[in-house]
């Protein structure tokens, strides 16, 4: 159903008949789940080109195909749902999956739910009113919450305004980035772990990696800005380096990799009329 409505909105976008597609799949599925999305763009009408992973369909949204040499580059992807680390090899466009690792059970909607619960718990205390079970207005606070997450990404701060939250009492609350850092600290630590583990795969030292992409859905926000300051601390010292402080250790990334911006979408879709 998802492919029938991509090739739709395509066609109208295009306004011609669309036939074709290259279709990104997590790096992580099987032959079996590959071959099941071949046969779902087949039952969409659509010729399947080719099934490519979502770190290189990223890295190639990025333009790193372009780049002459070789590089080495970790694709961070925090999903709605899952979270999934990569490490690529690009060498003169040719690209080689050197390692992945993951948490499928951690995502934005995890972020989303500490925010949610916190607010929660802080209505109750102020109004003595629970709305943990109003499916309704549970509905308007994931709603504002996913709204402010974005917003945190680039400001400090926002407030979080809702009319008729709970026994017709408003709902108006301030969010600060550090609130949500605090609130989610132990999922950005749960970051690092896949991070480490692709290095450790790959027999690679954290010097040995020239780049950091990161991409999202949902999750966008600063969940997603945390998470990579969190991985990039974590690739910015040499375990063969001595006398490193912490200090050092925390310092700017300038000069040992380079973080681009997230890109913002969970699958890179390619439609060719």
């Amino acid at each position: 159903m998802i492919l029938i409505k991509m090739k739709e909105i395509a066609e109208v976008y295009l306004g011609k008949k669309v036939t074709h597609a290259v279709v990104t799949v997590p790096a992580h599925f099987n032959d079996a789940q590959r071959q099941a999305t071949m046969d779902a763009g087949t039952i969409a009408g659509l010729q399947v080109l080719r099934i490519i992973n979502e770190p290189m369909a990223a890295a190639i949204a990025y333009g790193l195909d372009k780049r002459g040499g070789e590089s080495k580059i970790i694709v961070y992807d925090l999903g709605g749902g899952s979270f999934d680390v990569s490490l690529l090899s690009i060498d003169n466009g040719v690209f080689k999956v050197l390692a992945t690792a993951g948490n499928a059970h951690l995502g934005g909607e995890d972020f989303n739910h500490r925010v949610i619960n916190y607010f929660v718990e802080l209505y109750k205390k102020k109004t003595g009113t629970d709305v943990s079970k109003n499916f309704r207005a549970i509905s308007k606070l994931k709603r504002e919450v996913e709204k402010a997450k974005r917003t945190l990404s680039s400001q400090q701060s926002t407030r979080i305004h809702i009319e008729s939250f709970g026994d017709g009492n408003d709902f108006f609350e301030l969010l600060t980035r550090a609130k949500f850092e605090e609130l989610n600290v132990d999922l950005f630590k749960k970051t690092i772990e896949p991070v480490e583990q692709v290095l450790k795969d790959t027999g690679l030292e954290k010097e040995d990696i020239d780049q950091v992409n990161s991409f999202d859905d949902r999750s966008s926000g600063p969940a997603d800005t945390s998470c990579r300051s969190f991985s990039s601390a974590v690739l910015l010292v040499s375990p063969r380096s001595s006398g490193s402080s912490r200090s050092t250790s925390e310092r700017s990334l300038t000069g040992v990799l380079t973080l681009t911006r997230p890109l913002p979408m969970v699958q890179l879709f390619r439609v060719v009329s």
